[in-house]
């Protein structure tokens, strides 16, 4: 049996590698909040900003930080919707 140490650094994985399991046409939802995983966020807006990712929807709660899918430059291929508005 494998301790937890190796086994986390086993399954550790970048916001930038995340962000690309990520196909366009895809619906994400974040926690809300302070909880938001913002690495991954903005890496997903990176993607989008470079047209790897397209017509995407990032669901997003309470926004309390600058997400990318409101820059005009990425919010044609990563919309962001607030359920709280």
């Amino acid at each position: 049996m494998k301790d937890y140490l190796t086994q986390y650094k086993e399954k550790l994985t970048s916001a930038e590698e995340i962000a690309s399991r990520i196909e366009s046409g895809q619906y994400i939802a974040t926690d809300n909040m302070l909880a938001a995983p913002m690495a991954i966020i903005n890496a997903l807006g990176d993607r989008a900003e470079k047209n790897l990712l397209k017509n995407a929807s990032l669901y997003t709660t309470l926004d309390v930080y600058d997400y990318p899918c409101y820059k005009p430059e990425v919010a044609e291929n990563l919309r962001g919707i607030s359920w709280f508005c």
